[in-house]
């Protein structure tokens, strides 16, 4: 009896101290992982705002320090590896030929152009400073791929003048989505804010609250010169892939689907009697695209829901290479891997019934 009584009790002990490790490993993991709260970032955006720079590509007199901010040729952009490269919006380079940036600790040094991404608005320079100054700063980093949602607090850097750092704090108001210009382009991964945001802040670094760089500040669907109500951000996403091929390349190259999508949810399944509860349907193939060549099929009709009519009738896409597609940023995230001139084979429902079909991309030089 005392063997058995000596046993349970070994086995309660076990038992008791595993419990009160997970107990403490919860808060210690809570403690390092967690997020910091507003009214810590004034402290974490002082600490980033070493990467940050001033972008001035345009004769300024004294006069602008307490002048109105002009919209030309002036910017704000940010530091994204040793060599000294740096990410801002292509607009407010008024004079490619004399370009120099403000550094955080307000040493200026001239910049070369390496290459502008004008669907995008993306442009990537590069410090002209010796070695020893550049690996002095250290580069501000891209997140992680992971879902945005709304009501997230978020945070912006700029240096609009070249005097020092500016901080906005406000929330995000929606998943990325693609969102056409003035001028009629259509960007994927637009990230809409509510944050306060002024001519110069253009290109500075949009963080989430652990630090990390979810997206660059633009005003490439702004109307006018005018503060907007609403801000965009280019997704750390699609400037990561940007400023990697400009490096590398000197310019952007996209492969080129040539279709248009709606994503399936479970209430429009419902309505269309659809065999899958998610994918990514087709509502228009261009003309002599990559899909239509490989026989995919567009929106046959229009579905009127409450107040919107939507094309559908199309081609629903749940699988890429044999991953699996549950919306249209489903798709934009597996063509930003691939090539012009690479074979993906795309599974989808037709009728019903699941097909294949090998689509070989084609190079986005405009949307169509």
């Amino acid at each position: 009896m005392k063997n058995m009584n000596s046993s349970s009790f070994s086995m309660h002990f076990i038992i008791f101290g595993l419990a009160l490790l997970t107990h403490c490993l919860f808060f210690i993991n809570a403690a390092t992982a967690g997020t910091v709260k507003e009214t810590d970032i004034p402290a974490l955006a002082k600490k980033l705002a070493s990467g940050l720079v001033h972008v001035n590509s345009s004769p300024q007199s004294y006069e602008y320090i307490t002048a109105p901010l002009s919209t030309k040729g002036m910017g704000s952009g940010f530091i994204i590896d040793t060599l000294g490269h740096v990410i801002t919006n292509a607009h407010v380079l008024s004079n490619v030929r004399s370009i120099e940036v403000i550094l955080s600790d307000g040493a200026t040094w001239p910049a070369r152009l390496v290459g502008t991404d004008p669907e995008t608005d993306l442009a990537v320079l590069e410090i002209l400073a010796p070695s020893g100054v550049l690996e002095k700063i250290a580069p501000l980093s891209f997140s992680p791929p992971e879902p945005i949602e709304p009501g997230s607090t978020v945070f912006a850097l700029s240096n609009p003048r070249g005097l020092g750092y500016a901080v906005s704090i406000g929330h995000i108001h929606a998943r990325p989505r693609s969102i056409a210009t003035p001028g009629g382009q259509v960007v994927d991964g637009v990230i809409e804010n509510d944050l306060a945001m002024e001519p110069g802040d253009s290109g500075g670094p949009l963080f989430d609250t652990y630090g990390r760089v979810i997206g660059i500040t633009t005003r490439l669907f702004s109307p006018g010169p005018e503060r907007d109500v609403r801000s965009f951000a280019i997704s750390s996403d699609a400037a990561r892939d940007v400023s990697t091929q400009i490096i590398s390349t000197g310019r952007v190259q996209r492969p080129w689907f040539g279709a248009s999508f709606l994503t399936i949810t479970p209430r429009l399944s419902s309505i269309l009697n659809l065999p899958v509860q998610e994918g990514a349907m087709i509502t228009k193939v261009h003309p002599e695209g990559p899909a239509m060549r490989a026989g995919l099929a567009g929106a046959t009709r229009d579905l009127t829901l409450g107040n919107r009519t939507i094309a559908v009738g199309g081609d629903v896409i749940v699988g890429i290479d044999d991953q699996p597609i549950g919306s249209d940023l489903d798709v934009i995230a597996i063509l930003r891997t691939k090539s012009p001139g690479d074979t993906v084979t795309v599974t989808y429902f037709r009728d019903g019934s699941l097909k294949k079909a090998a689509i070989k991309l084609g190079e986005k030089t405009k949307t169509p």
